[in-house]
């Protein structure tokens, strides 16, 4: 297959591979050397084509918005599209998002093999245009991505998938079993203090919150009742001049909420 790659557009090339994906007339192969994908002729994919078949293919160099092709393939025809076998071990090798982007503007011979892509960040997911992932500050997009039940945006992911290209690197995944995720490990926004502590005085006080997250936003209620986003944002201390219940929590983009703190003035 690296040899059928490195061919002249329109030269011709017989290749053996195992298949990796097939997404309706692209059929994708790998053998020990590299991966294409074969575009058959319409209504002439096999339907007993499988994931793991080994199947030969005969047909022409075309390169389409940057993915390499063999092209003219009629898949009813033994001379120029055959089964070998079937039930042949898929491949999979774990790359990075970065591995993939430098292999693109290299020598590109990555581009339709299946890779394994561990601990990236979901973004907005699309089932039927790209959805972004992001590892380590690269950013590669899945193509219509399978629907998984419970997947969310800003989760962890891991996926199979085979590298395609349209313009640009792109990921496409087979089927929703090649993925796993988990939800994002945050840490918690430290609890608000209150200075001077809560207790009986005599003379009104001057109440400070702080809280141990530098940067962090704390918001805080003079009622009773629990904060939220809406409530007051802490600005300044706070004169308490009669029974007053404080109770304030701090937030901060990328971390859990803090919990809840509470302070009573008498």
């Amino acid at each position: 297959i690296a040899e059928a790659r490195s061919l002249n557009t329109n030269e011709y090339a017989l290749v053996q591979g195992v298949v990796t994906l097939i997404d309706g007339r692209n059929v994708y192969i790998q053998d020990e050397t590299a991966g294409i994908d074969l575009y058959l002729n319409n209504n002439t994919v096999p339907s007993t084509l499988a994931l793991g078949d080994m199947v030969q293919a005969y047909g022409k160099k075309a390169v389409y918005s940057g993915l390499v092709e063999l092209t003219g393939i009629n898949g009813n025809s033994e001379s120029e599209f055959t089964i070998v076998s079937s039930g042949n071990e898929i491949p999979l090798a774990v790359k990075t998002i970065a591995e993939i982007l430098a292999d693109y503007a290299d020598a590109n011979m990555l581009q339709s093999t299946r890779v394994q892509i561990v601990g990236a960040t979901i973004g907005a997911i699309n089932t039927n245009g790209n959805t972004p992932v992001t590892q380590d500050g690269s950013t590669i997009n899945i193509y219509k991505m399978p629907v998984v039940e419970g997947l969310e945006e800003g989760y962890i992911v891991t996926f199979a998938g085979v590298i395609g290209c349209y313009n640009n690197p792109q990921m496409r995944i087979a089927s929703a079993d090649d993925i796993t995720f988990e939800q994002p490990q945050y840490e918690t926004v430290a609890t608000p203090t209150f200075s001077p502590a809560a207790g009986t005085y005599y003379e009104a006080q001057s109440v400070s919150i702080s809280c141990a997250t530098e940067d962090a936003v704390i918001y805080y209620t003079l009622d009773g009742t629990d904060p939220t986003a809406e409530s007051t944002v802490y600005t300044e201390a706070i004169v308490i001049s009669e029974t007053t219940t404080v109770k304030a929590f701090a937030a901060m983009d990328g971390m859990l909420d803090s919990e809840v703190a509470t302070a009573v003035y008498t």
